[in-house]
């Protein structure tokens, strides 16, 4: 495809290469003094060394690219290099800045010999450079040169154009090329390749490739090899690019089930790395990715990081909530790394090195004690756990304010009633249409629709205290080590809000979500422990509770629950500031959770409670509606 094609005919796909600042003031040997140089091991590795002929990385994909032209393919190398003229005043901030370098006719001004001996083999245009940007003028007239195509006014034909980015400074030259291609002119094939670019900064190097390039939509790809095929040139042999090649992502199981883009985030993410072992985490039902990974180099490994894969917003969401409580948790908060992200998709590092040990979540303590000998442990862990996000977080941020509490619980949606009866038909068969509901065991319910939907009406404006919480405080998002250390993640529903929000998360997952032991046959009992947490917004000491209530002390199963339900409503009301409204505040954002809950079906892949649990919580819901309904209406 030439020029003199002046309709450009049937254009094909056209590869260009853009080669930047491959001279000896910025990697040849000899030069390493200069303050543009990036340092012999960054030359060595993308030039190669006389012992190993001249095999960098980008010296073997250069040499690929120029078989390629000589084979008749559509292969254009631009080879974008500083020129400069010391007398020339408009030049003086660049080489005030970065020292005179590759002044025009000097020996720091030609292109590096091993690279200068690919050029002489194949056809190059070459750009002179007297400034950081690369003239685009100078750009658009050799490329329509090569391939007929102007990238100014044939915007119908740039899809046609496949551009890889190489060269040094990958922060600085290459960034900016690439995003000038990118974002200003309209190419949407843009792709740069970690071993195809060197930089004398390695942090701004990563930084640019892990982040820049991808948030400015610009592909990074992880190995020499997937560029070559990007730009249809011949894949080197492996002995000369198996160093050069991506992050393999093990066990392969794990591989096989990621798309392009969720496998370039990680790839991108464990860069540097031979490989990196995943371990899936057990995570939510929002559809994120969850690993535990460990990067693999020459045999030695790193410490585990935990990596999250998920959809754009989500991880904004997260960064965001890790953002707004940093400052007040400190330590007790992962350090999060700058987001990767590829298509759709968003990646981060969560660090936890904080956490010495064999950390563990709270959920999995709370699982793990079966006898109830370690529940004064999990007790104390839980009464310092609240008693940092109250004194460092919540005291910190919180003010009063006046506010509807069904409404800013998010119930007066209208479909909550349909969601309500939905879920209501799935635990007992046709329950939300009939009057009494059977929960078994000699327990039943009164219908509560018609009553939940006059809530809304019932509605009046309260006092109470708002602050900054989690937003999803369940013991999965809690996590400690064997040396007391803890931790609180996954800030994706971070927000200002009532303060109730988190306790009452945390006392709903007691009873619904990680209580797993009970049974059908424990029903009664669960009505009487339900009606008595119902009754008492401040609850006594295990031993004071009442005789019909004996069987909480002796079964661990209800113990274990009560203690911690306990330290939770503790902990709240010691946090509280406007406490003449607590009651129906507290019930509320119960409700909201509990019903909730009803749609954490287990048996419809949707949640993990069985279906003893959520008649539990239907039970909670019954009650909670009948009480709010009360004190609702003595308002």
């Amino acid at each position: 495809m030439r020029p003199e094609d002046p309709d450009l005919g049937n254009p094909e796909p056209h590869t260009v290469i853009v080669s930047n600042a491959l001279t000896n003031d910025f990697v040849g040997r000899g030069f390493e003094h200069m303050t543009v140089h990036v340092g012999r091991a960054e030359a060595d590795r993308v030039i190669g060394t006389p012992e190993n002929d001249w095999n960098g990385s980008l010296s073997i994909f250069l040499k690929r690219a120029v078989d390629a032209q000589r084979r008749g393919k559509n292969v254009t190398i631009i080879g974008a290099e500083d020129q400069h003229d010391e007398s020339d005043p408009l030049q003086a901030p660049e080489l005030i800045r970065y020292g005179v370098h590759s002044v025009k006719g000097t020996e720091g001004g030609r292109v590096a010999a091993p690279v200068r001996e690919i050029y002489e083999r194949g056809n190059v245009e070459q750009l002179d450079l007297t400034s950081l940007a690369i003239p685009l003028f100078a750009l658009r007239d050799a490329v329509k040169k090569a391939t007929g195509i102007d990238i100014f006014t044939d915007r119908e034909h740039l899809d046609l154009l496949k551009w890889v980015v190489v060269g040094t400074h990958t922060n600085i030259r290459v960034f900016n090329t690439a995003d000038v291609l990118r974002n200003q002119l309209g190419c949407h094939n843009v792709v740069v390749c970690p071993h195809l670019t060197a930089s004398s900064n390695l942090a701004e190097h990563n930084a640019a490739l892990k982040t820049w390039f991808p948030s400015r939509l610009v592909r990074v790809m992880q190995s020499v090899g997937e560029t070559c095929n990007f730009a249809g040139i011949e894949e080197p042999p492996i002995d000369l690019v198996s160093w050069t090649e991506s992050c393999e992502i093990q066990p392969k199981e794990v591989a096989e089930k990621l798309n392009p883009d969720q496998r370039a985030i990680l790839e991108t993410i464990f860069m540097g790395y031979d490989s990196v072992v995943l371990k899936t985490l057990k995570g939510g039902f929002s559809g994120s990715l969850l690993f535990m990974g460990e990067g693999i180099k020459q045999g030695a490994k790193s410490t585990p990081v935990v990596v999250k894969v998920d959809k754009h917003l989500q991880i904004k969401r997260e960064i965001d909530g890790y953002s707004r409580v940093k400052d007040y948790l400190g330590m007790h908060v992962p350090a999060i790394s700058d987001p990767v992200s590829m298509g759709e998709y968003t990646g981060v590092k969560i660090d936890f090195a904080a956490l010495k040990g064999a950390p563990s979540t709270f959920q999995a303590l709370f699982e793990k004690d079966k006898s109830g000998d370690e529940t004064g442990d999990l007790e104390e862990r839980l009464g310092e756990v609240l008693k940092t996000l109250t004194g460092s977080l919540y005291e910190n941020t919180m003010r009063p304010a006046s506010y509807k509490p069904f409404k800013q619980s998010g119930l007066d949606n209208p479909q909550q009633q349909v969601w309500l009866r939905q879920n209501m038909d799935y635990i007992v068969d046709g329950s939300s249409e009939s009057d009494i509901i059977d929960l078994g065991n000699g327990v039943v319910i009164d219908n509560f629709v018609q009553d939940f939907d006059q809530l809304k009406a019932l509605d009046r404006p309260v006092t109470g205290d708002f602050c900054a919480v989690h937003g999803d405080l369940n013991f999965a998002n809690v996590m400690t080590d064997q040396r007391g250390n803890d931790m609180y993640i996954d800030w994706t529903h971070a927000k200002v809000d009532m303060a109730e929000i988190d306790f009452a998360k945390m006392e709903n997952e007691i009873k619904f979500t990680m209580s797993k032991d009970f049974t059908d046959e424990d029903m009664p009992q669960l009505a009487m422990f339900e009606d008595f947490l119902m009754d008492h917004l401040t609850l006594p000491d295990i031993d004071s509770l009442p005789e019909n209530l004996d069987f909480v002390k002796n079964d661990v199963r209800f113990a274990k629950a009560y203690k911690l339900v306990l330290i939770v409503r503790d902990r709240y009301l010691t946090c509280l500031r406007n406490t003449e409204d607590a009651e129906v505040s507290y019930k509320t954002v119960l409700l909201r959770y509990a019903t909730h809950t009803l749609s954490f079906d287990q048996r419809r892949g949707k949640g993990e409670c069985d279906l003893p649990a959520l008649k539990y919580a239907l039970y909670s819901t019954s009650l909670l509606v009948k009480q709010l309904k009360e004190i609702y209406g003595s308002r």
